[in-house]
Order: C-alpha cells, then sequence, then structure tokens
C-alpha cells in the first residue's frame, strides 16, 4: 500500500450501512429471515430516502444477502430526529443534496424575525468543515412548536408545520425550497397556510320545516306555524294577540368543518393533510296542539306560551382523513330524544335519560357509535360531529407519512380508529381500543404502512 492511502485494494466497491429492513421489538427484521440489533433505536416511526439524483440502482452480492445485508442507492434517515447512520441531527436538520449532487448537512434555526439555514459538508473524512448560510425574514409567533414534517427524497424541500403548544393544533404550513451549490444556495420559503384555517360549510336540507310559533287572536283564532326571525318574533304572524313557540316542526341540516393535521412531500410533491368531520342531523318535533295556549305552560317573563313537545334527533356522519390522494374514513351515528313537559317522571326511566329539572328531559336512545366503537359514557346530546364520551375526535401525526384519527379527553381518550399511510390504511379491529395501532411506519420509497403495540420503523 503506498504511504498516505487509505486501502489497499484498488477501489472500495461498497461502503454504508447494509442492513435495512423493519425495525420492531428492538431489532432489525432483515430479508433473510433473521434479526440484528441497532447501533441505536429509531426515535419514531418517521421514515426518509434521501438520494442523489441519477445514481445507478444498486446491487446486493449472493454473499451479503445471506447473511440479511442490503444495498441501497439512498439512504435512510430515521425518526423525527432524523438520524442518519444511528446518529441522531435534530428534527430541525437534514441531508441536502445540491445542484451539484453534494450532500450537505441543512440545519435551521430562527429568532427575532429571521429564519437561518447553514449548510455543513456532509459525508467527508479528515478534513476541515465547510460551511454556508443564508437567512431570510420569517415571522416567529410565541406558542407555535414548528417540526419538519416531511423531507423530499433530495432534501431540497422540507414541509415546516407549526402546531399549537398547548393543544397541537396547526396553526401554520410553510414550503421552505433550497436550491443551488452548496456555496452559493438560495433559500425560499413559501406560505401554504389556507385561509380559512378551518373551513365550515353549513346547509341547510330544502325539506326543512322551521315553523314553530302559533299565534291566537282575542278571538281565540289559532293560525301557524310560523318561523321565528332573529329577535324570536313570529313571521307573518298578525300582530297582537298571543304566541306560542316551540322547536322548529323538522330541522334538517348539515355541518362540514375541514381542518390541517401537517404536511407532507410523498413522491416529491408537497400536499397538506387534512382532517374532515361531517354531520347530518335530522330533527323532528311532535308538539301537544292540545295544550298550544293552556294556561299550564304559560312564561310570564317572556310573554309567550310553552307547550308539551317530544323531539326525535339522529345525527350520521364521518370522519375523514385526506392523505397523497388517498380518502380514509369511518362513519358515525347516534340519536336521542327528549320532552318538554314530559308525560312521566324519574322514577319510570333508567340512567340513559337526564333530567335536567322535572320540565324537561333528554334520552340516549343509541349512543355515539364510530366505525363500531360505542362511547363509554353516552353523551345526553350531539348536536355535531367530532365528540366521543366529551373526548374530541381529530386527526393526528404519527409518523411522516403516517396518521391517524384519535379520541383526545373524556373517558374514551387514547383511542385510535385509524391509521392510514400514502396508499393503505388499517382500521382498528378491536371496539373501544385502538392499542394495535398505537405505532406506525410508512416505508419512504414502497410506501408499505406497518403498524404495531410498540415501536415500528422501516431503518
Amino acid at each position: 500500500m503506498t504511504p498516505g492511502e487509505r486501502f489497499d485494494q484498488d477501489e472500495v466497491l461498497r461502503f454504508g450501512d447494509p442492513w435495512h429492513g423493519l425495525y420492531r421489538n428492538g431489532v432489525i427484521e432483515l430479508p433473510n429471515a433473521t434479526t440484528r440489533a441497532p447501533g441505536s433505536s429509531p426515535s419514531s416511526g418517521s421514515s426518509f430516502a434521501i438520494q442523489i439524483p441519477g445514481q445507478p440502482a444498486a446491487t446486493t452480492p449472493t454473499e451479503d444477502a445471506a447473511q440479511g445485508m442490503t444495498w441501497l442507492n439512498y439512504a435512510i434517515m430515521t425518526g423525527d430526529d432524523h438520524a442518519v447512520y444511528g446518529r441522531p441531527m435534530g428534527n430541525n436538520a437534514w441531508i441536502y443534496i445540491d445542484a451539484d449532487g453534494v450532500p450537505w448537512r441543512a440545519v435551521l434555526t430562527g429568532s427575532s424575525g429571521t429564519m437561518t439555514i447553514t449548510l455543513h459538508r456532509f459525508g467527508l473524512f479528515d478534513t476541515a468543515e465547510e460551511t454556508y448560510s443564508d437567512s431570510i425574514s420569517f415571522v416567529w409567533i410565541s406558542g407555535q412548536d414548528m417540526k419538519v414534517d416531511d423531507v423530499d427524497s433530495t432534501g431540497r424541500n422540507a414541509a415546516l408545520v407549526f402546531r399549537d403548544a398547548s393543544n397541537n393544533n396547526v396553526q401554520r404550513v410553510f414550503l421552505l425550497t433550497l436550491s443551488g451549490p452548496g456555496a452559493t444556495f438560495t433559500v425560499v420559503v413559501e406560505d401554504e397556510t389556507p385561509d380559512p384555517l378551518v373551513s365550515v360549510d353549513a346547509y341547510s336540507f330544502p325539506d326543512s320545516i322551521w315553523g314553530a310559533g302559533w299565534h291566537r287572536t282575542d278571538e281565540l283564532d289559532i293560525t301557524g306555524p310560523y318561523p321565528f326571525d332573529n329577535y324570536g318574533n313570529l313571521v307573518g304572524a298578525p300582530s297582537g294577540g298571543s304566541v306560542s313557540k316551540a322547536l322548529p316542526l323538522m330541522a334538517h341540516y348539515s355541518s362540514t368543518t375541514t381542518t390541517i393535521v401537517g404536511a407532507s412531500l410523498v413522491g416529491d410533491t408537497f400536499a397538506l393533510v387534512t382532517f374532515t368531520t361531517y354531520a347530518e342531523t335530522l330533527s323532528v318535533t311532535t308538539v301537544d296542539m292540545d295544550n298550544l295556549f293552556n294556561v299550564d305552560y304559560y312564561y310570564g317573563p317572556l310573554g309567550a306560551y310553552f307547550p308539551p313537545y317530544h323531539r326525535v334527533t339522529t345525527v350520521t356522519g364521518f370522519e375523514r382523513i385526506s392523505f397523497a390522494g388517498l380518502d380514509t374514513e369511518v362513519s358515525n351515528e347516534w340519536s336521542g330524544e327528549e320532552w318538554k313537559w314530559p308525560p312521566f317522571d324519574d322514577s319510570e326511566t333508567d340512567e340513559t335519560y337526564h333530567w335536567v329539572d322535572s320540565t324537561y328531559v333528554t334520552h340516549v336512545v343509541s349512543p355515539v357509535t364510530i366505525d363500531e366503537h360505542v362511547e363509554p359514557a353516552p353523551l345526553s346530546h350531539w348536536s355535531a360531529g367530532g365528540t366521543f364520551s366529551s373526548g374530541t375526535v381529530k386527526g393526528v401525526r404519527v409518523a411522516n407519512r403516517v396518521y391517524g384519527l384519535d379520541v383526545s379527553g373524556g373517558p374514551g381518550s387514547g383511542t385510535r380508529f385509524f391509521v392510514c399511510g400514502p396508499s393503505s390504511n388499517v382500521f382498528s379491529t378491536a371496539p373501544d381500543s385502538g392499542s394495535g395501532l398505537s405505532y406506525a411506519t410508512a416505508h419512504p420509497v414502497s410506501s408499505e404502512l406497518v403498524t404495531g403495540q410498540s415501536l415500528v420503523c422501516w431503518v
């Protein structure tokens, strides 16, 4: 070997980490059906592929494959701390392949109205550190935590998502783009936050009968029902006389709410990940027409009669996560009824009845059920979707390319209905339990989705 040379071979044929597979139960499951202890465990199920463009396909010699090795033409960055070869770089750092195909470690920092990206030459041995920086103006908001939700295959694009530090709800989304050679690279940040941040679409079906008031003249002529205006007055009724008020005879309406739960770069294409909840409500009210103007039901402070009624309400809908062109959803339903001046007393009812007072009672006919998961503490009212035993049903980021539908708060807290990846999904098979979906990972190249009760990650 010539002095100064590092190897006595003519060339290095392969160099790197050939131990790739699924990290599960503390080991890497290798392609030859054996396992291997990792140098370090990933911090989460996030898995990113970083590739220098134009690299030829890698081949694994037979003797290497027999030992469980797999040689790749790309690197895998694992966990939300972005570890390479088992060494974490931090969530605010990743590998950037510049315009010349040279790899750099990009580190994002920011303060006082500025965002800075610093490049550190990556992958060299025994050389002086080479660094370059570029800064842009950026507004940082107190109480918002930034996460690099995803990175594309060259590290030239990164999805930056800012979430509320108190409830983890998405507040802002940006696409950060690096371009050019390392020494002269530039940074561009585009605001991808939708306006409005939360989209709400309400609709009233044409079969609704909003009339709920009756008028009686001094001559005791009764007409109605009439709808109410915003001040509680009967619209179209004669002046003077007496008024009797009840709930609308048929209220049929829907509400669709869409929020942002993250951002992805599947296929190197930026896209928002959305969570949509839809609820369609149908309430039918039967009014005791024989007692519209019974003095027993007159309330002096409001100057109106409030006759007995029975109301039946059903709510149906769905919760959906839309991710990389794949919609994953579960249906929901709830039904209940209520009485004003009920024709029975509390001695005739059970725990599914909720007595507000002696004149008003509600009854849960069918508890909230989401994809066969029945709420453990039935809600006495459910006028809109998105709740489960007083908890909030919400979409959550599980890993960089995996999202789940969870319950936060209330007796149902911890329930996970499903997880979804770029091309597939897995639903909870055990009602009232999502423990088998506590962890999930999507392969950064094939998008294969794997779930588990303990940490899983493609490495």
